[in-house]
């Protein structure tokens, strides 16, 4: 959650704390050591698997503290870990993937196209009729309207679970964060593609650009060399966190990484590469709306697929 003070307290005097497999200079492994030591300290983190990027360059890769508190497994570089809601940034490069790859043919991808004209009733899917009109777009930037269905079940059933509830707005007004969004934009990559989503994502992202340790679970909840989660502790002890990702997080929460892929991903992204910059311009523009049950709208500014951040002092 503070993950953005790390930044300016990187200059900090280099400090000893056990760690393994760094791929940086020991002058930079132990200026992280030092800004991670006071959470360790305080018990606020079993264990963290830290990647710097500097110049689209991986400049560091290390893993500090403990993967698994019960055998006292060590974090390492390659230490896979839940990437939760970051998924929805996979999931979002799919679509626009499609999107542009499209654009020309005889049925390209309409992002402003009420969803209805790409997902269809299947066996294990319907599409509520309310949610009919809603755009691919507004999926993608949270504005449809959509709420959440129970997160402990697979994600056709929370569909089913809150088909008949109205949408919390008119599409395209406001925002909400909604899961079920995502959820619903993986079928359309599925349906698109005649392909599993886990798929998809592994053959037009993840091995192009070489993240070998980085997949969706599908029905597994776990992957070897998986980090165990935790809640906070309570009497000096970590007890294993309720909820962990698995089949019902599927395209909106569903694959684990490390830190190294992750860091692979980012320079990938520096650097333009999966799209042209024309739709890397599309995914990644903002239209500022009313966030849901805020006012007055303070900081609602989403791409999509991505937040997105305004620096007052440079303009967009």
């Amino acid at each position: 959650p503070e993950a953005e003070a790390l930044d300016s307290r990187l200059l900090m005097a280099s400090a000893n704390l056990g760690m393994t497999d760094a791929t940086a200079s020991p002058d930079l492994s132990g200026r992280v050591a030092q800004v991670l030591k006071p959470y360790f300290d305080q018990d606020r983190i079993p264990g963290i698997s830290v990647a710097i990027v500097t110049d689209r360059q991986v400049a560091l890769a290390q893993g500090y503290g403990l993967s698994n508190v019960a055998t006292g497994a060590p974090v390492e570089a390659d230490t896979r870990f839940d990437i939760g809601s970051l998924t929805k940034t996979f999931t979002a490069i799919g679509v626009m993937l499609l999107y542009q790859e499209s654009q020309g043919t005889s049925h390209p991808l309409d992002l402003n196209a009420p969803i209805s004209e790409y997902l269809k009733n299947t066996p294990s899917f319907k599409l509520p009729r309310k949610w009919s009109g809603v755009t691919t777009k507004e999926l993608l930037d949270m504005t449809s309207g959509i709420g959440n269905g129970p997160g402990a079940q697979p994600w056709q059933a929370q569909v089913k679970s809150i088909a008949k509830a109205p949408l919390l707005f008119a599409p395209g007004t406001k925002t909400f964060y909604s899961d079920t969004n995502y959820d619903l934009l993986g079928e359309l990559i599925e349906q698109r593609t005649g392909e599993k989503y886990g798929t998809f994502i592994q053959d037009q992202i993840l091995e192009p650009l070489g993240m070998s340790e980085t997949q969706e679970l599908g029905r597994s909840p776990t992957v070897p060399n998986q980090a165990v989660g935790y809640d906070a502790p309570r009497h000096g002890r970590w007890p294993r966190a309720e909820v962990q990702n698995g089949p019902e997080m599927y395209a909106a929460a569903g694959m684990v990484s490390t830190a190294q892929d992750m860091a692979t991903y980012m320079a990938a992204l520096l650097s333009g590469r999966l799209l042209d910059p024309a739709t890397y311009s599309v995914m990644w523009t903002s239209t500022p709306t009313p966030q849901y049950g805020v006012n007055p709208p303070s900081n609602s500014v989403r791409g999509l697929g991505w937040d997105t951040a305004i620096d007052t002092s440079a303009g967009p």
